[in-house]
């Protein structure tokens, strides 16, 4: 039993950190080299041999292959180092090799074609967005100095185009004058609620030869002739527009104007003749409850000739049985004139009933006279010819 547990004991026995070293976990440390073993005393009779030195060193190479395969166990390692740290070894020269190269002015080095040519193309871009700039800036300096140039052009072909209307422009600043001059008579009169419409006669007497000379001379300008084809200046040229065609409305309202003026003096005028002639004759009117009365009617002469004395004759012995004055009259409505006594021809004067008929008149057409003179100076008080006459000097003076 001994000799078996010898033999035992020289055998390699696997125990837990032995286990752990082959996990992984922890390395076992190697234990140190055994002693040569003892000349083992003969054994007995039917006793095993003991084990040979080959099958120990067997063991032992199978016990440092196992150690090797396992790793370095954590007890070789420590944070302040450890007395049993392995020594450096050179690292295997598998993989990919590393090579350092400089990065330098080395005109050998790959990226630096591929760095020119970027920093040309960056030059040649800043190049070309300067003179962009440079470039738009002179093109729009030389367009404002075109359209300046054309400004003046222009301004100068509608300052000639002004000098032969010149008449035609005097014609509508003294029509302005006169009419503001009327029109402070027509308030001073609005103003005072006694005034009699009838004061304005002298007035309106005055301005009614002045309306008709200005409808005569046809003081306007054709819009047509001031734009022309092409238009530059657009401000300016909207305000020369504008005045042609305000001149253009003064004209047609003066137009108008006049017209029912010359309507109203004619309603108000007295009649030339204050007497009518009415033929008078007997006739029946039936009235209700009285039966039939006798009644005269009366009919309009529109013309008569002279009277003359004419010989009444009997009808049933033809002697002459008196004279009598008859004349010839054309009465309204009918178209064949006929022979009346003048006993039945009626003499009506009128003059009192014309008179109240035309005072009322008056007063009706100098309140609308009123309104249509104030109208007209309105308008041509937004004529203003010196203004835009002003402007267009101012423009045309300066030098291309």
């Amino acid at each position: 039993m001994a000799d078996n547990d010898d033999t035992n004991a020289s055998k390699p026995k696997l125990d837990a950190s032995d286990l752990k070293a082959r996990l992984g976990l922890k390395r076992k440390l190697a234990a140190p080299p055994a002693p040569p073993a003892p000349t083992p005393p003969k054994a007995a009779p039917g006793t095993p041999a003991p084990p040979s030195a080959e099958s120990i060193a067997e063991a032992r190479e199978r016990s440092a292959k196992a150690m090797a395969e396992a790793g370095p166990a954590l007890e070789e390692f420590s944070v302040v180092g450890h007395e049993k740290t392995p020594l450096p070894a050179e690292l295997p020269q598998s993989g990919v090799r590393v090579e350092y190269v400089s990065v330098g002015a080395d005109a050998s080095y790959p990226g630096m074609e591929k760095k020119r040519r970027t920093m040309m193309i960056v030059l040649a871009v800043g190049v070309g967005i300067v003179a962009y700039l440079l470039g738009g800036m002179m093109g729009d300096a030389s367009l404002k100095n075109e359209m300046r140039d054309s400004y003046v052009r222009e301004a100068k072909e509608k300052s000639t185009v002004f000098e032969a209307n010149k008449d035609t422009i005097a014609a509508i600043v003294a029509f302005k004058e006169q009419l503001k001059a009327a029109a402070k008579n027509i308030h001073a009169l609005a103003d005072d609620p006694k005034a009699d419409p009838k004061a304005l006669e002298a007035t309106f007497n005055e301005l009614v030869p002045v309306l008709t000379g200005f409808v005569k001379s046809k003081a306007y300008i054709d819009p047509d002739t001031l734009m022309g084809k092409t238009m530059y200046n657009g401000e300016l040229m909207r305000d020369v527009v504008d005045f042609s065609v305000r001149t253009v409305l003064l004209n047609n309202a003066v137009v108008d104007g006049l017209e029912e003026i010359r309507t109203f003096l004619k309603m108000s005028a007295p009649p030339a003749q204050t007497t009518r002639s009415l033929l008078v004759e007997r006739a029946e009117r039936e009235v209700e409850g009285l039966g039939s009365l006798p009644v005269a009617n009366g009919a309009w002469i529109l013309d008569s000739g002279p009277p003359q004395q004419v010989d009444l004759v009997d009808g049933n012995n033809g002697q002459v049985v008196g004279k009598e004055w008859q004349l010839k009259v054309l009465v309204a409505d009918e178209e064949d004139p006929r022979q009346v006594p003048t006993a039945q021809v009626m003499q009506l004067d009128l003059q009192k009933i014309y008179d109240e008929r035309t005072e009322f008149a008056k007063r009706l057409s100098y309140e609308r006279l009123a309104e249509i003179v104030d109208k007209l100076d309105k308008l041509a008080s937004g004529v203003n010819p010196e203004a835009i006459l002003k402007r267009i000097q101012e423009w045309a003076a300066k030098e291309i």
